[in-house]
C-alpha cells in the first residue's frame, strides 16, 4: 500500500469513532484548551477530565439539560476541540467567538449529506464551503483557498460525482493549511472536557409572529396587532406584551431591561449580561424539554403542560431578545 492511500485510509477514522458516521473539529490558532472550551460555550469551572465514553454519557443528562459536550486536545500551536455528536463549529456565533483575535479552522460531516468546512479570522467568516459540493461557498473571501482545496481533491466540479471521501480529503485540507496532523490517538485516553449549551442565535432583524404561533399563539397575535410599531413607545409597549402574554414578566432580569429600555439607555445582550442569561436559562429548558420527550424512559420527567410552557418562554424570550436588540437601535 502506497503513502498516499494509506494516508488517505488513516484520515477516514473520525467517521468510524464509536459507531457514529459523523463528527466535528475545530482548530483554534494560539489558544489553551481551557480558553478553547470556554470560547465555545463552556464555563471554566465546569471543565473536568473525563474519557470519550464518560463525555457521551453527559450529553444524555436530564438534570445537566442534556449539554453540548466539546473535548479538546493540544497539538502543537493549535487547540483542537472534538464535539461529542455536535455541530456548533459550524455555526457563525462560535465561530465568531473562536476566532477573536486569531483563527480557526472547522470540519464537520455528519456521515450523509451534510458537510462543511469554515476558516474564521479575527471575528470575522472568511471561507466557507459544502464540504461534499465544494463549489458551494460563501464567506468574505469565499475563494481564498481555492488553490489549497484543488491540492487535495476539493476543485470544481459539476454538481454529479460529489466528493468521495468527504472526512479524508478534509482533514487533508486542514492539515495542508496548519500543519496539524490530527490521529485517532490524540481523541482517546482522559481529556479535557466540557459540557455546554450552544450559544444563543445571533438576534434576527425582523420580529416573526409565525415563529411564535405554535408554542405562544397569545404573544403571536399581541405581536400581530403592532406587527408595525409607529414610535419606539409603542415598540415598548409590544415587548411587554408579548413577555406578560407568556408568563415572562417573573424574570427579574427582564423587568430589569423594560425599565432600562423606557429610560432610553441600551439593554446590554451580549453573553455574561443578565437578559443573555435569563434567555439561555429558557433555552436550557427548552432543550430539556425537547430532548426528554425523545429518550426512552425519560418521558414522564416532565407533563405535557410544563413541557409546553417551557417551549413556549424560550420561543418568546427569543423574540423579546430580538425585539430588545431592534430598541437598541432606535433612539
Amino acid at each position: 500500500m502506497s503513502d498516499e492511500i494509506r494516508t488517505e485510509s488513516e484520515r477516514e477514522w473520525p467517521a468510524r469513532t464509536d459507531g457514529k458516521p459523523g463528527f466535528c473539529f475545530s482548530f483554534v490558532h494560539h489558544t489553551l484548551p481551557e480558553q478553547a472550551l470556554c470560547l465555545l460555550g463552556g464555563e471554566q469551572e465546569d471543565i473536568v477530565v473525563v474519557t470519550p465514553e464518560r463525555a457521551v454519557e453527559l450529553t444524555g443528562s436530564f438534570d445537566l439539560g442534556y449539554p453540548e459536550v466539546a473535548q479538546a486536545v493540544r497539538i502543537g500551536d493549535w487547540t483542537v476541540l472534538v464535539e461529542v455528536d455536535g455541530f456548533q463549529g459550524t455555526r457563525r456565533e462560535v465561530l465568531r467567538s473562536l476566532s477573536e483575535n486569531g483563527e480557526v479552522y472547522s470540519i464537520f460531516h455528519d456521515g450523509g449529506a451534510t458537510g462543511q468546512f469554515s476558516h474564521a479570522v479575527d471575528g470575522e467568516l472568511r471561507t466557507c464551503f459544502d464540504q461534499l459540493a465544494p463549489e458551494r461557498r460563501w464567506g468574505a473571501e469565499p475563494d481564498a483557498l481555492l488553490a489549497a482545496m484543488a491540492e487535495v481533491g476539493l476543485g470544481e466540479s459539476d454538481g454529479t460525482a460529489g466528493v468521495p471521501r468527504p472526512a479524508a480529503t478534509a482533514l487533508a485540507l486542514v492539515e495542508r493549511l496548519t500543519g496539524v496532523v490530527v490521529t485517532e490517538a490524540h481523541t482517546t485516553g482522559h481529556l479535557l472536557t466540557v459540557p455546554f449549551h450552544a450559544p444563543l442565535p445571533d438576534a434576527r432583524p425582523a420580529l416573526r409572529p409565525a415563529v411564535l404561533e405554535p408554542h405562544a399563539p397569545e404573544a403571536a397575535a399581541r405581536l400581530k396587532e403592532l406587527s408595525r410599531p409607529s414610535s419606539r413607545a409603542e415598540l415598548i409597549d409590544l415587548v411587554r406584551g408579548m413577555a406578560e402574554a407568556a408568563g415572562l414578566l417573573d424574570s427579574e432580569a427582564l423587568r430589569a431591561a423594560l425599565v432600562q429600555t423606557a429610560s432610553g439607555a441600551a439593554v446590554a445582550l451580549d453573553r455574561g449580561s443578565p437578559l443573555y442569561d435569563q434567555v439561555m436559562a429558557w433555552q436550557v429548558d427548552h432543550q430539556r424539554a425537547r430532548r426528554s420527550a425523545e429518550q426512552p424512559g425519560q418521558a414522564d420527567r416532565l407533563d405535557t403542560q410544563a413541557r409546553a410552557a417551557m417551549q413556549a418562554r424560550y420561543e418568546v424570550g427569543l423574540a423579546v431578545r430580538d425585539a430588545f436588540a431592534v430598541l437598541n437601535k432606535v433612539r
